[in-house]
């Protein structure tokens, strides 16, 4: 497994430059801060550090399906007079781009606990080159924020498409990136790290996930209300 990872690694880098309703938030906070108490007590489900992984890729990237949505409407409309509507999207906008900056910021600190019990020099290497990909992520999101501010900037003469325009490439950019940044996580890394740890190492890795759930519960549950209020309104029917 350590062999297919190496491998996977330098076939897929070596010619890529790696460049908030009170009630609705309490309830999961106090779910999250029962599972890290049963965590420190107890093995059973030691592995959930890994499933509390994969279901942040799942709402990640239903949330980014949803943004490419988003961003299509908002293009197909930048011919049309800055009006109430483009307001709207501009909105979301910046809705969606909180979300990626929080939530994902969240997500990348629970796999650097991961992370950093890599033990061979293959794995560190290809970590890296992971961990470059979320800081390659976090430039184009800057770009992202920058291009957002300027679309309704009233003082800025430029043409409202070309704004748009501008947002629309990095913004883009940044999805189908990540969409393969979490394909290679969720078949090649995740397996890689879960095969080399037995129970009681993922127990402590879970412990530590599980402190990380309880101490951004209220942030990240805001997220998620945000992400499904997005995903209902442009998720296709």
């Amino acid at each position: 497994l350590k062999s297919q990872l190496t491998l996977y690694m330098m076939i897929r880098y070596s010619t890529v430059n790696i460049p908030f309703r009170t009630a609705k938030l309490l309830l999961p906070c106090i779910q999250r801060m029962s599972l890290a108490s049963v965590g420190k007590f107890s093995s059973v489900n030691f592995m959930r550090c890994m499933q509390s992984l994969r279901d942040d890729h799942v709402r990640i990237k239903r949330t980014m399906q949803s943004f490419e949505r988003m961003l299509d409407t908002l293009k197909a409309e930048s011919h049309v007079q800055f009006d109430t509507l483009n307001t709207d999207r501009l909105k979301d906008l910046k809705k969606f781009l909180m979300f990626c900056h929080v939530y994902s910021q969240h997500h990348y600190t629970k796999e650097e606990i991961l992370f950093d019990y890599a033990r061979t020099k293959e794995e560190q290497g290809a970590l890296q080159k992971i961990c470059q990909e979320h800081k390659y992520g976090a430039q184009l999101y800057n770009l992202m924020e920058v291009q957002a501010d300027h679309i309704d900037n009233e003082n800025d003469e430029q043409d409202y498409t070309e704004k748009v325009q501008e947002v629309y490439i990095p913004s883009k950019t940044y999805i189908h990136n990540l969409y393969d940044h979490i394909q290679v996580e969720d078949d090649v890394i995740y397996p890689s790290m879960e095969a080399q740890f037995n129970e009681q190492e993922m127990e402590e890795l879970s412990q530590k996930v599980d402190e990380l759930n309880d101490h951004a519960a209220y942030t990240i549950n805001a997220m998620e209300l945000l992400a499904d209020e997005l995903n209902e309104k442009y998720e296709e029917s």
